[in-house]
């Protein structure tokens, strides 16, 4: 089985190519465009294991978002993403532009997930 992974950001063009790159990657992939949405539909899935999200946000940080699913998701592993800069201290992250085999790579780079969580 695949993993899930939702793809979080607030401009619809990068949304749906990041998404399209996940699902090339062999990923399953669902998608949100606002926080809100972003918890919503995570909710309603219901198991979701990587969290991939755009860091700026309109109304919360993308750190903020992740900071929530975890606690809906103890297992959850999270990637960030940005165009506007380095933003390593939220954790494992990818810079804008990045291609389709970088963030396959980025994806598959990520630290396991925590054994002693919850699984998602």
């Amino acid at each position: 089985m695949s993993e899930t992974i939702l793809v979080v950001d607030d401009n619809d063009l990068v949304r749906h190519l990041v998404r399209t790159f996940v699902e090339l990657a062999g990923y399953t992939a669902i998608e949100a465009s606002t926080p809100e949405e972003a918890i919503a539909v995570a909710r309603e899935h219901g198991s979701v294991n990587i969290l991939l999200t755009d860091v700026h946000l309109t109304e919360i940080s993308g750190v903020d978002v992740g900071r929530v699913l975890k606690q809906l998701f103890p297992s959850l592993r999270v990637l960030y993403m940005s165009g506007h800069g380095d933003v390593s201290w939220a954790g494992p992250f990818i810079s804008k532009p990045f291609t389709s085999e970088e963030l396959a790579a980025a994806l598959t780079s990520l630290p396991p997930a925590d054994p002693l969580a919850e699984p998602s």
